[in-house]
């Protein structure tokens, strides 16, 4: 009987591993446990309902070299990027290497601000433009005022979710996990951005 398979859109950025945890671990829960990781999907294989921990690591080196204590498995590897899972009885354990992921997350957050402040920057810039055409606005002058308001509200609130992030590593806390705001909003923002620029390409 061939194994019964469910693909999901990814939708979580590297960086936002608390939140890959919690929803690979609730997948985990409802007995689909985490096969390989394409591009922009995951891959589950159906089985037996199960109690895991999930343990997204950032560090250079060989996956076989994490840790010492506890049964981890390698599910997945790239580049500095590795997936462990483990039975819920293990005992977590503390993270390989959190100065590569302090780095990360300052060097990640910083550069999603550098973003934002662009996108705001153009907006000023080409406000007097939009503005000031005698006929009003019109449409294309409206996909560009939403492109902007999407990519500015978007990419600030990246920010916002990466220096919390990264307070809570230097603090040694976890958070709450909640994942379904995160994947639904980075689906959403990418998806709306996408359909305003069609607009304007149309108007």
């Amino acid at each position: 009987m061939a194994e019964k398979k469910l693909r999901k859109l990814w939708s979580l950025f590297g960086w936002q591993y608390e939140e890959i945890e919690s929803w690979l671990e609730d997948m985990a829960a409802q007995g689909w446990h985490l096969s390989r990781n394409g591009l922009f999907n995951a891959v589950f294989v159906k089985g037996e309902p199960q109690e895991v921990w999930y343990r997204c690591d950032y560090y250079k080196g060989s996956p076989e070299d994490y840790p010492e204590e506890g049964n981890w498995e390698l599910v997945f590897n790239f580049g500095s990027a590795h997936i462990f899972r483990a039975s819920a009885s293990e005992d977590p354990g503390a993270r390989k290497n959190t100065p590569f992921l302090k780095r990360m997350l300052l060097g990640t957050a910083a550069g999603i601000a550098i973003i934002a402040a662009a996108f705001i920057w153009n907006l000023i810039c080409t406000w007097p433009v939009i503005a000031g055409n005698p006929q009003g606005i019109g449409l294309m002058g409206w996909s560009i005022i939403l492109a902007h308001v999407i990519g500015i509200s978007y990419t600030l609130w990246l920010s916002v979710l990466g220096i919390r992030a990264l307070a809570r590593v230097n603090m040694r806390k976890t958070s709450s996990k909640r994942y379904r705001l995160v994947r639904f909003v980075n689906q959403a923002a990418p998806l709306g951005l996408l359909i305003v620029i069609l607009l304007y390409i149309l108007s």
